[in-house]
């Protein structure tokens, strides 16, 4: 989510108590933080509660900004909030897991393998799918660091926890990426490309542009309702 013109302007409306600021801040932002709620609860159930609660919050807290541009960074921090509050409640058992040790592994390592090297798209949609098949802790994590280019400081601070684990978790991301794309590439007779940062960070844009809200006017309805009580 980039902050264009509509938005900050849609922020700077809502923030000085326009009755439509809160409508346009939120049709700007629906459809990212829809992605970034659900590629990590994973619950069709539930996203409709997850929606209404950080709206609600939002049209409640975020009008106290002292700049309108900050409303971007308050937004991606507390939509991580919110996803570690339900992966504590509903993904303790992995939250236990790395405790244990369970994702520890060596750094990742680039095999070579003779051939062609697999075309670029085809990568970028292999990689696609073995992103959205990590633990919930590395989605999370993964969503932060190579998609929203969180800084360090800032991923351990709104994920509660530490700087290591959170090293540990990116080193999970890249072995596990790296092995799952060298035996698919092996089994193509391919070369493969390199894991790296903007290889990630570009699959996971393609994943986002899968999640479109589809019940929006519906949805502000009930918030805005619900917001004034």
């Amino acid at each position: 989510m980039e902050m264009t013109y509509e938005l900050l302007k849609a922020s700077r409306d809502f923030m000085q108590g326009r009755n439509d600021g809160l409508f346009r801040v939120y049709e700007r932002t629906l459809d990212e933080v829809y992605f970034l709620l659900q590629f990590v609860m994973n619950d069709s159930a539930g996203i409709n509660e997850a929606l209404e609660q950080f709206y609600i919050k939002m049209s409640r807290n975020a009008f106290g900004l002292e700049k309108a541009d900050m409303i971007l960074s308050w937004i991606t921090e507390s939509v991580f909030e919110q996803t570690g509050e339900w992966i504590r409640k509903n993904a303790s058992d992995e939250i236990a897991a790395e405790k244990r040790g369970a994702y520890k592994c060596n750094k990742a390592m680039m095999p070579y393998l003779p051939g062609i090297e697999i075309d670029g798209g085809e990568a970028i949609r292999a990689l696609e799918n073995f992103i959205t098949e990590l633990p919930v802790i590395h989605k999370q994590t993964a969503l932060a660091y190579y998609y929203c280019n969180m800084p360090m400081e800032k991923i351990t601070e709104v994920l509660e926890t530490t700087r290591f684990e959170i090293s540990e978790r990116i080193n999970f991301i890249e072995k596990t990426l790296t092995d799952r794309l060298a035996e698919y590439c092996k089994d193509r007779g391919a070369a493969m490309p390199h894991v790296n940062t903007q290889r990630i960070g570009k699959a996971i844009a393609e994943i986002s542009k899968l999640y479109r809200y589809p019940y929006a006017e519906e949805l502000f309805e009930i918030i805005r309702i619900k917001a004034v009580h």
